[in-house]
């Protein structure tokens, strides 16, 4: 192990497995913390909670001041894959330029590239609420992705094998045009 930040009550390691863990001694987080990943780079993050969130190239995720108080509250920009450990008292909020997903399972994939004209949130197990900026309000059932239309929500079943792919290296085309 690494350690590449602490102050003695929260510390930020990297292992062997090049994976981040944040520790806290404290219940809640006291201030902001954010991890910018670079173009070209992957990395997973395991929460003080034992939330993991795979983080795709150029994505960024600031886990918000006051994660564990009353809620666990973190913003992506990019792409992330979560899985999320459960607890019924202090929900898990994903937010997004366009819209929160508020966590009622497990694991997810949520894609909110500020190039890309829409945000989707795709359930790979559980449930989820995906809610607009407007206010549109949808639960997801497994295999259904969230999409941000204009600014309102559209719901439509997905391979989440092609949705997840990025986890494991590769990139999967159905029926799209190589440029």
């Amino acid at each position: 192990d690494t350690l590449l930040a602490g102050d003695g009550q929260e510390r930020v390691r990297v292992d062997s497995n090049r994976v981040v863990r944040y520790e806290a001694d404290a219940s809640y987080l006291k201030e902001s913390y954010k991890l910018t990943i670079p173009c070209g780079g992957e990395y997973c993050l395991e929460l003080a909670d034992g939330t993991k969130v795979w983080l795709n190239s150029m994505s960024e995720l600031e886990v918000v001041a006051g994660y564990g108080n009353s809620e666990r509250r973190v913003r992506l920009a990019g792409e992330g894959y979560f899985e999320v450990s459960r607890d019924e008292a202090c929900p898990f909020v994903v937010e997004t330029g366009q819209l929160d997903v508020r966590v009622l399972g497990t694991k997810f994939n949520v894609a909110a590239y500020g190039d890309e004209e829409e945000v989707r949130a795709t359930l790979v197990d559980g449930a989820v609420r995906v809610t607009s900026r407007k206010g549109d309000s949808r639960v997801l059932a497994p295999g259904q992705q969230a999409l941000t239309m204009g600014e309102g929500l559209a719901v439509r079943d997905v391979d989440v094998s092609l949705v997840t792919s990025w986890l494991s290296g590769k990139y999967v085309f159905d029926k799209e045009r190589l440029e």
